[in-house]
């Protein structure tokens, strides 16, 4: 494995027809689709948007089947469009990281070879019906440079028996490990300078996720 933040699971998780149905679906949803963060977000007007995925669509079954969930497990289950020219800066979240008993999946749909996704400062392609691993405990970004959207199945599930089997638990990933809690500590600092004077609403939500996780982790839960 080269890259801990971002790895393959299954070259062929969906099949070219189930692939088919995905890509129609997401055209034919695509006006129903909403921004993901507005104009007044802490991360500014992106050209990012979403469509829910409901539990009983084949893709969350065969996933769950995959990996033994349910479908109740799963956190976050949506199609993510990402229109051309649109950035996601490098950052690192708890949503999606393994230091938090959680992992992020990513099933390309829709891709074009000019799109620069850098996980761990390496660029990372993903290719249709491939099912991945994103940890986003690591630093990623995301830059469209391509002249269509790039739509991708995103699910985020917690860390089972199954799943804790595919990640790394060598020396690396311990420091990688250290390195991200001097990195959560440094956020916390810098909310407590910076965010609660310019958005008090985003110090607040961010203090609430960071007591949540820390309170698992003092029950042994993550």
């Amino acid at each position: 494995m080269d890259n801990y933040g971002a790895f393959i699971v299954d070259s062929n998780f969906l099949s070219s027809k189930e692939l088919t149905k995905c890509i129609d679906f997401s055209d034919n949803e695509a006006k129903k689709r909403q921004r993901v963060y507005d104009e007044k977000s802490h991360y500014g007007h992106i050209d990012w948007f979403s469509i829910k995925i409901k539990s009983n669509n084949f893709v969350i079954k065969k996933f769950c089947k995959r990996f033994k969930l349910n479908p109740e497990d799963i956190s976050l289950a949506v199609f993510y469009y990402l229109d051309p020219g649109a950035y996601i800066h490098p950052h690192r979240d708890l949503s999606g990281a393994s230091l938090n008993s959680r992992l992020r999946f990513h099933i390309p749909v829709v891709t074009n070879s000019k799109l620069k996704f850098l996980v761990n400062k390496e660029k990372v392609i993903m290719k249709p019906g491939e099912l991945w691993i994103l940890d986003t405990s690591y630093e990623h970004s995301v830059h469209n440079l391509g002249e269509k959207h790039r739509v991708h199945i995103v699910i985020d599930a917690p860390i089972n028996k199954e799943l804790k089997q595919l990640l790394p638990s060598d020396l690396k990933s311990r420091i990688h490990t250290v390195k991200f809690f001097f990195w959560g500590l440094k956020k916390i600092i810098l909310s407590l300078l910076i965010d609660f004077w310019r958005n008090p609403k985003h110090f607040i939500d961010q203090m609430k996720y960071v007591l949540n996780f820390l309170k698992k982790k003092l029950k042994g839960k993550g």
